[in-house]
């Protein structure tokens, strides 16, 4: 997770120091290249995000597997691709 922190970190700091270094004007600069620069930035941080929340240890699980399929019927074709199988 560190290494995704940093990652991202060490871009944004990067995309940072380019607009300060650049002899362009930093407010032509900023609006006219910011939104990509982000854009950019986006998919890492939702990914990030997505790292960041807690493990659900209940979801698919066999006992609640068992629970959701209890009382289901085999049909015909189920029985013939369960035999098929065998």
């Amino acid at each position: 997770m560190w290494i995704s922190v940093s990652v991202l970190a060490i871009i944004l700091l990067s995309y940072g120091a380019m607009m300060l270094i650049t002899p362009y004007d930093q407010t032509w600069y900023l609006q006219t290249s910011l939104d990509r620069l982000l854009l950019q930035l986006w998919p890492g941080a939702v990914l990030l995000f997505c790292r960041l929340l807690p493990d659900d240890t209940a979801f698919g699980t066999r006992k609640d597997t068992e629970e959701r399929t209890e009382g289901t019927e085999i049909t015909g074709a189920d029985e013939h691709r369960s035999s098929q199988h065998r």
